[in-house]
């Protein structure tokens, strides 16, 4: 009997052993699909960021050009009052 008793409580220690590596091998493939989904979160918002620094650029622009298009007219008014 205390043979029997020994196989199963080596046999209980190498299932425990099995269900922890098995809990921590569950643990650390949720921490890399974590990891993972922050890093595309975070590519995102770079590609936004990047959509949103053209389309301020842009508009930049356009209002250089409206700036001086308007400096332009005022010039080109005051030059024929004279």
């Amino acid at each position: 009997m205390g043979q029997n008793n020994m196989q199963i409580a080596v046999q209980n220690i190498s299932i425990s052993q099995e269900e922890e590596a098995r809990a921590y091998i569950a643990a650390l493939h949720a921490y890399v699909q974590s990891v993972n989904e922050l890093t595309r979160d975070y590519q995102n918002l770079l590609e936004n960021e990047a959509e949103v620094l053209s389309g301020v650029d842009a508009e930049e622009g356009k209002a250089r050009d409206a700036i001086k298009a308007a400096s332009l007219r005022l010039e080109l008014g005051a030059g024929s009052q004279q």
